[in-house]
């Protein structure tokens, strides 16, 4: 099932207990089909934060002028 923008609102906001089961549980069989029910953990161990990359996901990158930068 393909949701326009508007429709995807309409069910994250929505506090129709009904609802939110079956948006529960079609959100549970399309992650089954697409990734399984294996749990996969990766880990980061970080030798310096001085970095050279804008990773938007990343607090230590290098547009963060906020961050103590120690040497590597």
């Amino acid at each position: 099932m393909r949701l326009d923008r508007q429709s995807i609102e309409k069910w994250l906001r929505t506090e129709d207990e009904a609802g939110l089961q079956k948006l529960w549980r079609q959100a549970d069989d399309f992650r089954s089909r697409n990734v399984g029910d294996a749990v996969h953990l990766r880990g980061l161990v970080e030798i310096s934060n001085c970095c050279v990359r804008s990773c938007g996901y990343c607090g230590l990158n290098v547009s963060n002028l906020n961050v103590p930068r120690y040497p590597a």
